[in-house]
């Protein structure tokens, strides 16, 4: 201690030096010579020999030439602040399984190392194994890579860019949040499991690929992904887990696969650029609370399969129903045609709350097997001006299923001994105008040849069917014909 006056420090081979132990930083006189000489060469990189199983404590502290370190496969352990100081050490290869497993690499050579490259047989990186390595730019990972532990490159913030192997099968919670430089990821397909938080706060983020096997977008995995402007869901996705992708302020649209089956709680809150969203879905999707809060720049909200949108759930809370995309965007779309005279498919017996919220729909078309409106099912669609209900008996409503609709301006079609229930009922008594049904529904025998004939589940059909048609006229005028 105190030897300040040491110029060098020389070591017959590297094998003998690293054999010796230190106490403390020190007790090792690179501490203030900083220069190590082996065999008479100045040590500027560090090939650890093969009869060295373990890195100590302080071996090369304050040692400032070192530039590279190589770590072979039958080292088991490097010990923290084995290259403490070493503040030209940049480059780090580790071979070595077992130094992968260790936490907080950082501490062994240090935070300003800017690239490590695993190989050797290295099939998993331990938890938390480089978290904080925040002067790290690029890692390279070895083809056999089976597993990330969790928060393995947590707060690597100038980490710009990582190739996950194809062999990655598992990739734990935090394992990359808050690497703020990261531009874009391809998680492989052997990927079946991500963690909480993955990505979260990797706010350079553009781009991302999800595995082909992947199940679930885990809880908060992209949340506050600040640049992310795509994302490719791909088919097999069930889940999209609650907090997913909020935040996302550049995020401008998403396709969904026809797998998907869950939107958690707020999963797209605040995508402020979103402008459309597509359903490629023949399933009923769950629509948890404030799934889509927040959008405010939706304009499109596209589906294949109007029947499956009718069966889907749209949770709410305090009458405020931001699970639904509709709200923001008031457009929906069947492919590619604008539903605005909207006829709910025959299959269709209830209408689930919020179905419709927010929709710019001009007619409601209710066929005669529709046995409950739920609450709120047409909440907020101000544009409609005729609702035709053909079933037989006053159809029934759970609560206010026009709640924050125009219905004083919109008038009311249905069988005529039913206009006095509905008059006298709290959910339908505000209509304008109750207008009987024409029994037969018959308004022009010869229609013009170019006009198109559709049933009242939106099937397009040659010629017209017995029962309830719906006719687009040559002059873009829609007619509801009864064929008895």
């Amino acid at each position: 201690m105190g030897c300040t006056s040491i110029q060098s420090v020389h070591a017959p081979s590297l094998s003998d030096w690293l054999h010796i132990s230190f106490e403390d930083e020190t007790s090792n006189p690179l501490n203030y010579t900083h220069h190590l000489y082996i065999d008479g060469q100045l040590v500027q990189r560090v090939d650890v020999p093969s009869d060295v199983t373990s890195i100590k404590q302080y071996a090369f502290v304050n040692c400032e030439d070192i530039k590279s370190v190589s770590v072979p496969e039958h080292v088991k352990s490097v010990s923290w602040y084995s290259f403490k100081g070493c503040n030209q050490l940049k480059t780090v290869v580790i071979n070595s399984h077992d130094v992968c497993q260790h936490s907080y690499l950082c501490n062994v050579f240090g935070r300003q190392v800017e690239s490590y490259t695993v190989g050797g047989n290295v099939t998993k990186i331990g938890h938390d194994a480089f978290w904080d390595c925040e002067y790290l730019t690029a890692v390279t990972l070895p083809p056999g890579l089976v597993a990330i532990d969790k928060s393995a490159f947590c707060n690597c913030q100038k980490l710009r860019s990582v190739h996950l192997p194809e062999s990655l099968e598992y990739i734990g919670y935090s394992a990359f949040l808050g690497c703020s430089s990261l531009e874009s990821i391809v998680v492989p397909d052997k990927v079946s499991e991500m963690g909480h938080f993955v990505f979260e706060g990797c706010t350079s983020l553009r781009s991302v690929v999800l595995s082909n096997s992947l199940k679930e977008v885990p809880y908060s995995a992209f949340s506050k992904c600040k640049g992310l402007e795509e994302v490719v869901i791909p088919e097999g996705v069930e889940v999209i887990g609650s907090d997913a992708f909020v935040g996302c302020e550049k995020l401008k649209e998403v396709t969904f696969p026809g797998s998907l089956f869950v939107i958690g709680g707020s999963a797209f809150s605040e995508c402020k650029s979103l402008e459309s969203v597509t359903f490629d879905s023949n399933r009923k999707i769950i629509f948890q609370d404030y799934a889509f809060s927040g959008c405010t720049s939706l304009s499109k909200v596209v589906i294949s399969d109007l029947e499956a949108w009718c069966n889907s759930s749209f949770e709410v809370q305090n009458y405020q129903p931001y699970s639904n995309p509709l709200i923001y965007a008031h457009r929906l779309y069947l492919g590619s045609e604008h539903i605005e005279d909207l006829v709910v498919p025959t299959s269709i017996e209830r209408l689930n709350e919020y179905t419709f919220a927010g929709a710019d729909v001009k007619t409601i078309t209710l066929h005669q097997d529709v046995k409950l409106l739920d609450e709120g099912a047409f909440f907020g669609c101000k544009e409609f001006t005729d609702v035709y209900c053909y079933r037989k008996d006053r159809i029934p409503s759970a609560n206010m299923p026009f709640i924050n609709c125009n219905v004083k301006n919109a008038t009311l079609h249905a069988y005529e001994d039913l206009l006095p229930k509905y008059k006298d009922y709290d959910d339908w008594r505000g209509f304008k105008e109750f207008v009987p049904l024409d029994e037969t529904g018959i308004l022009q025998h010869q229609l013009p040849s170019e006009s198109e004939v559709y049933t009242i589940d939106g099937r397009k059909v040659h010629g017209q069917l017995h029962g309830l048609n719906i006719v687009r006229q040559n002059n873009g005028i829609l007619r509801k014909i009864i064929v008895k």
